[in-house]
């Protein structure tokens, strides 16, 4: 058998030596932050629970809405209850008897209103 010639020759050698220790480093590190990261998530596995729940069910979720899910637990449906606030507003107004409301922004309804109940 007939020996590949760099790996007889010293420097090769050498610099094949200082390649695997490089690597093993990293791997070492590697291996440290794949140890970090699992603790942390099965510290926090609560709350990677509810923010995996949310984005299964939102698909994406605010800063502020993971905030909320850290302080509560949970995610009001702000949404929901902007609908609802609007609807109320536009009750308001169809009974004020304002002319346009129903093309009108909340805050339009707000000032449109206000307007008239001032009157």
């Amino acid at each position: 058998n007939k020996i590949d010639a760099r790996y007889t020759d010293p420097k090769e050698t050498k610099s094949i030596i200082k390649s695997i220790d490089f690597i093993r480093s990293r791997l070492s590190q590697i291996d440290e932050c794949y140890k970090e990261t699992t603790r942390i998530l099965k510290e926090n596995k609560k709350l990677v629970t509810l923010i995996t729940e949310a984005l299964i069910e939102r698909e994406t979720i605010t800063k502020e809405e993971i905030d909320e899910l850290i302080s509560t637990g949970k995610i009001t449906d702000k949404s929901e209850s902007a609908k609802d606030d609007k609807k109320n507003l536009k009750d308001q107004a169809k009974e004020l008897g304002i002319k346009g409301y129903s093309k009108m922004s909340k805050e339009e309804l707000e000032e449109a209103i206000k307007n008239s109940t001032e009157k």
